[in-house]
């Protein structure tokens, strides 16, 4: 591979990849892109299971006498439609990193400036879903510390 450098930055005085760093983001590419065909095959067997899951809990449901018989319906259905929007949400992050792995290969392939920067803001956003939900978690996880501390 020749050198591919960023124009713009480089009439500045700035950054430029060299065949090296184009390496890298080639063989990381290639990692991206087997972690995010893994985790689509991962959310595909959540949402199979959640509806396995609904419908063995429906079947169940029936056999109990009375309103235990809905209520078990209804749980399983309460507990399909939780997986099925963890599995949405855990989609965006695997799609981002998809489509980095897509475009990075384009970019090395092509030496297109615009396709590595679509590439890199793909990245970019994969790592600030997850920077903003741990955000959120701990958030939770301080509120319920200090709820239990004031409790006590």
């Amino acid at each position: 591979m020749s050198d591919f450098l960023l124009d713009k930055n480089q009439a500045q005085g700035g950054l430029s990849l060299g065949n090296q760093s184009i390496s890298y983001l080639s063989e990381t590419r290639k990692w991206t892109f087997f972690l995010s065909i893994l985790g689509l095959i991962f959310l595909g067997l959540i949402v199979f299971l959640a509806i396995i899951f609904a419908t063995m809990m429906g079947s169940l449901g029936s056999m109990l006498p009375g309103n235990m018989g809905i209520l078990g319906a209804s749980m399983g259905g309460l507990y399909a439609f939780i997986f099925i929007v963890e599995a949405l949400f855990m989609f965006f992050p695997i799609y981002y990193l998809f489509q980095f792995s897509r475009k990075m290969k384009a970019a090395c392939e092509l030496q297109d400036q615009d396709l590595l920067e679509e590439a890199l803001k793909n990245l970019k956003s994969h790592y600030k879903f997850y920077g903003i939900t741990m955000i959120v978690v701990l958030s939770f996880y301080a509120i319920g510390i200090l709820t239990q501390v004031m409790l006590s």
